[in-house]
């Protein structure tokens, strides 16, 4: 079967030439697709009319990359703004922060500790690899410096990094009650997104 996506998978799995024993199984599977697709949406659309009515969630979701759940996600993790002291003790949190493991003069540090809620963490990493890959101009600031970690540390360390930014980014629109502002991101070098 040629590479699909979710609108056209049904048309090429019915184009496929099966046998006539198969042929009923397909059918069966498509059914039971179907009705998962759309209880799929159903729930989709009930997080978001929730999350819709949460001014916090709202606001998360005016970063480029961060959608319903995502935004949703890291609300619901982080429950009270108030708790965190710093920026930093929310990348701690979410274990986006590097493991150290030093001695008495030497200090290395690690992998990512992966500390706190998993799944809020995988959704910050995707919206990062979103944009990363986008062309938006509202993403540029992020984009450039995503860029620069990524000639000098790699792509997947870079894409984590951002990962981080961006929670760091958020925690700070929602302790400011402030929507995102590109134009306020700085770009490697020292201008400012805006003159970008």
């Amino acid at each position: 079967m040629p590479a699909a996506t979710a609108d056209t998978f049904e048309r090429h799995a019915r184009a496929l030439p099966v046998s006539s024993a198969l042929e009923p199984l397909l059918r069966d599977l498509l059914t039971v697709r179907a009705v998962v697709h759309t209880q799929i949406a159903c729930c989709d659309a009930r997080v978001a009319s929730r999350a819709f009515e949460d001014p916090d969630v709202v606001r998360a979701m005016t970063v480029p990359g961060v959608g319903v759940i995502t935004a949703s996600a890291f609300v619901a993790a982080l429950d009270d703004v108030h708790r965190f002291r710093s920026e930093e003790h929310v990348a701690s949190s979410l274990g986006l922060v590097p493991r150290e493991r030093s001695s008495s003069e030497r200090r290395r540090l690690g992998g990512i500790t992966k500390a706190g809620d998993t799944r809020t963490r995988w959704l910050l990493a995707e919206a990062a690899w979103t944009i990363r890959r986008s062309r938006r101009a509202d993403t540029a600031a992020l984009r450039a410096w995503c860029h620069g970690v990524e000639q000098r540390r790699g792509r997947s360390i870079a894409v984590v990094a951002l990962a981080r930014r961006l929670a760091v980014i958020l925690f700070t629109m929602w302790r400011d009650a402030v929507p995102y502002d590109a134009t306020r991101l700085r770009l490697p070098g020292g201008a400012n997104a805006h003159a970008a």
